[in-house]
C-alpha cells in the first residue's frame, strides 16, 4: 500500500505548503515531547488574495488525514478516524466552494473536488491502495495548485 506516499504528500501539503491552520506551539514551548506541527498562525495572505487562501489556511481536521489513513488501515473500524476523514473532506468542500465562488481557479477546484470526493469514500471504509493513492494524489494536487496562488510558507 502507499501509507508511507499519503504521509509524504500529506507533509508535503501540510507542512511545507503550510495548508493547516494549527497554531500550536512547539514542543519545547509545549512542554512535552509530541512533534508540533507547523500552522499558519502568524501566517498574512499576500496582497490580492483570495479570501480562500485564509478559509484553507483555518482548516482544522486536514493535518491530520496522514494519522487517520494510517489508522484505518489497521483497523478499518476505528469510527473516530473515519470521522476525521469525514470532517476533514466536509472543511475543504468549504474551500472548494469558496474557490468556485471566488471563479478563475478551475485547476484548484478541480483538485479539491477530487480530494473531497476521495476523502468521502475513504471515510465510508474500508481503504484500499486505490483510496490511500487517490488521498495521497490530492493532498498533492492541492498543495501544488494552491500554493502559488496562497504563497504559504515554505
Amino acid at each position: 500500500m502507499r501509507l508511507r506516499g499519503v504521509t509524504v504528500a500529506a507533509s508535503a501539503c501540510l507542512l511545507v505548503a503550510g495548508c493547516t491552520g494549527s497554531s500550536e506551539a512547539p514542543a519545547t514551548e509545549r512542554g512535552d515531547t509530541e512533534p508540533a506541527v507547523a500552522g499558519l498562525s502568524d501566517w498574512q495572505p499576500p496582497a490580492g488574495a483570495p479570501e480562500f487562501c485564509t478559509t484553507l489556511a483555518a482548516t482544522e481536521h486536514v493535518e491530520q488525514i496522514p494519522d487517520a489513513v494510517g489508522v484505518l488501515l489497521d483497523d478499518p473500524a476505528d469510527t473516530q478516524q473515519a470521522w476525521r476523514l469525514s470532517r476533514s473532506a466536509g472543511e475543504l468542500r468549504d474551500v472548494r466552494d469558496a474557490v468556485r465562488a471566488e471563479g478563475g481557479h478551475g485547476e484548484l477546484a478541480g483538485a479539491l473536488d477530487e480530494l473531497v470526493q476521495a476523502l468521502s469514500l475513504a471515510a465510508s471504509g474500508p481503504l484500499d491502495e486505490e483510496s490511500t493513492d487517490r488521498i495521497a494524489d490530492g493532498l498533492s494536487d492541492v498543495g501544488r495548485a494552491a500554493q502559488p496562488i496562497c504563497e504559504f510558507p515554505t
